[in-house]
């Protein structure tokens, strides 16, 4: 991340009425309806959350005054080590692969210590597809996910994605195309294309063979494109205004419908299935909560009530991993098949760096840099160095 958190430095002092943490079983049971308006509190905790409508209208719409939400950029949400934020901030929106770094720093609080088990599994029931498992790590929930994401294949109204991605030069040679290949996304979906390959749900044993040919199918797709380094939003953005009509994976905005209309991401070799890669958010505790578990569970469970999960979160422009709300029309519709299938990434200390460098490796063989079948090998010795290091979550 080049730019820091905003308004990053210095946590509010500790005040004198803060109560006394209470044991998870006093907790009220899970249910519908709208939550209470807040109550008091001493000192407004403090979160922090990406930088993008969907991630902070919700929450500030919700309740803007038990909790002063900071931003970071998108780049920051991908890369910014959990372990620095949870120094300054009580509630942190996080990305489900920094989890191995963060627990091995000892930088979060366990769900279970937080909430009843009648609680985590009620949450856990209404968590669309692998979301409630990738915040799952060395057998604790460290996060509640509460937007739900994967690649897709993003359009302009009208046409008709290719369905698989053999099918995907030649469509790029007739509509204006772009690859999602900024920050992480180049080897993201490098590694949808190898999950849709070999299907495996998680894990990662890189073959030599399936790299090196995805790498060439994406050189050849990005042969017909513009050459722009482009993010989810810029792709996004770019079919709303007019001037782009097809990105054949990237992580989908619900925000967009209309001017922009999506379809599962597309299918490689065998098993007829998206390959894809999940994305989305968690809501984590950071050590210092523990200070203030009573704000904290009062706000939480308010927060994950059906009503707000299905009803206040979309109006304003958020993505909920609530399944009903993935029953739904449009968006959710056009993809459910793909978040059902998506692929979790490792989440062991030391695979956010890699996945920085893998990218960047990634991207200059997309883009004619290097040759596939040499920039295949470099990934896989570079990973397996990094494995001989690490234990597998």
């Amino acid at each position: 991340m080049n730019a820091p958190p905003h308004n990053a430095e210095g946590a509010p002092p500790r005040g004198p009425g803060d109560t006394p943490a209470r044991d998870p079983a006093s907790a009220p049971p899970h249910g519908l309806g709208a939550p209470p308006p807040p109550g008091p509190v001493s000192t407004p905790l403090r979160g922090m959350t990406w930088d993008h409508p969907r991630a902070w209208r919700p929450l500030d719409a919700f309740d803007a005054t038990t909790v002063t939400w900071d931003r970071q950029p998108l780049a920051g949400f991908e890369a910014h080590p959990i372990t620095d934020l949870a120094i300054r901030y009580d509630l942190l929106v996080i990305d489900h692969p920094g989890l191995g770094a963060a627990v091995a720093g000892n930088a979060l609080l366990p769900l279970d210590e937080v909430f009843t088990p009648a609680e985590l599994a009620a949450w856990a029931a209404t968590s669309v597809g692998p979301t409630w498992d990738s915040y799952l790590f060395a057998g604790r929930q460290w996060a509640l996910p509460i937007d739900a994401a994967t690649q897709v294949t993003t359009l302009r109204p009208g046409l008709s994605a290719p369905r698989a991605w053999d099918e995907v030069p030649d469509f790029a040679a007739r509509h204006a195309t772009a690859l999602c290949l900024a920050g992480p996304h180049a080897f993201l979906g490098l590694l949808a294309m190898h999950a849709a390959w070999t299907g495996a749900p998680t894990g990662w044993t890189p073959r030599l063979d399936v790299l090196t040919d995805a790498i060439a199918l994406l050189h050849r797709t990005w042969q017909h494109t513009d050459g722009a380094i482009l993010d989810p939003i810029d792709i996004h953005a770019r079919i709303a205004a007019g001037t782009l009509d097809h990105c054949p994976l990237v992580y989908g905005y619900a925000q967009y419908a209309g001017p922009v209309t999506w379809a599962d991401a597309p299918s490689w070799g065998g098993a007829r299935t998206p390959g894809t890669v999940l994305g989305g958010t968690g809501l984590a505790l950071a050590r210092r909560a523990a200070d203030r578990l009573d704000d904290v569970r009062d706000y939480i469970r308010r927060f994950m009530t059906d009503a707000v999960q299905t009803e206040l979160i979309p109006a304003h422009g958020g993505q909920p991993a609530h399944t009903s709300v993935w029953d739904g029309p449009g968006y959710y519709a056009a993809t459910r098949t793909s978040v059902e299938a998506a692929y979790r990434r490792p989440r062991f200390d030391g695979w956010i760096g890699f996945q920085d460098e893998a990218s960047a490796l990634t991207r200059d063989a997309i883009t004619g840099a290097r040759a596939p079948e040499e920039t295949a090998r470099t990934l896989i010795d570079r990973y397996n160095d990094l494995r001989k290091e690490s234990t597998d979550e």
